[in-house]
Parts: structure tokens; sequence; C-alpha cells
């Protein structure tokens, strides 16, 4: 979480930040929920890769 939060505060000047989880860690999902995170889509780039679910975290008012 140290290292979370520290790389979130030094991107300040971006109004959010997002990232894709393997949608087959739950666990992993509902800890960046836990952290202000949330599910706005699941996205499957290519043929071959998993299912990742789409987070975004707002910044601007973090």
């Amino acid at each position: 979480m140290q290292l979370h939060k520290a790389l979130v505060v030094s991107r300040r000047q971006e109004p959010r930040a997002t990232l894709l989880v393997d949608v087959t860690h739950p666990k992993v999902v509902d800890l960046y929920e836990s952290w202000g995170y949330r599910k706005v889509d699941e996205q499957k780039p290519f043929e071959d890769s998993p299912v990742f679910a789409v987070m975004v975290k707002e910044l601007v008012n973090d």
C-alpha cells in the first residue's frame, strides 16, 4: 500500500489512475477497490490474453 500511495501521490497532476487486473484474481480486484478504485469495464486486449477488469481511481479530490 505504501508504494502504491507514493506512486499515486507523485502523479498528482493526473486526474485519474487507470489499471488492468486479471478478473481471475478477485481478491486483487477487491484490494484495489479498498484503495478507492472502481471497476468500470472489462477488456480482452488480444485474442490470447486474459480478460481484465478496467479499474479507475479519481485523483483530483484524493
